[in-house]
């Protein structure tokens, strides 16, 4: 089931690998179902925020999109890949 977002809010994301806040190293980014990259979103200390905005400014059309967490667990050094499904609506 995915998550339920409006036009217009900001989403906040807290990133972690189990007790380990995710870091810089790590990356959040937005996919369209089709699998076209929209937004590339940084981590600062475990957390981001987003616009609900594309990587030029525009606000998201209404679908479902994928937000993608890569990154290197920092206590046992194994690469992580976290997703969630996101549903827009305006």
């Amino acid at each position: 089931m995915p998550n339920l977002v409006h036009s217009g809010e900001i989403i906040h994301f807290f990133a972690s690998f189990g007790a380990a806040s995710a870091n810089e190293q790590s990356s959040l980014k937005i996919f369209a179902v089709s699998g076209e990259l929209i937004q590339i979103i940084p981590i600062l200390e475990g957390a981001a925020s987003w616009d609900l905005t594309n990587r030029n400014g525009q606000i998201l059309a209404s679908g479902i999109y994928l937000a993608v967490l890569d990154g290197v667990d920092p206590v046992s050094g194994v690469s992580v890949r976290k997703a969630a499904k996101l549903m827009v609506i305006h």
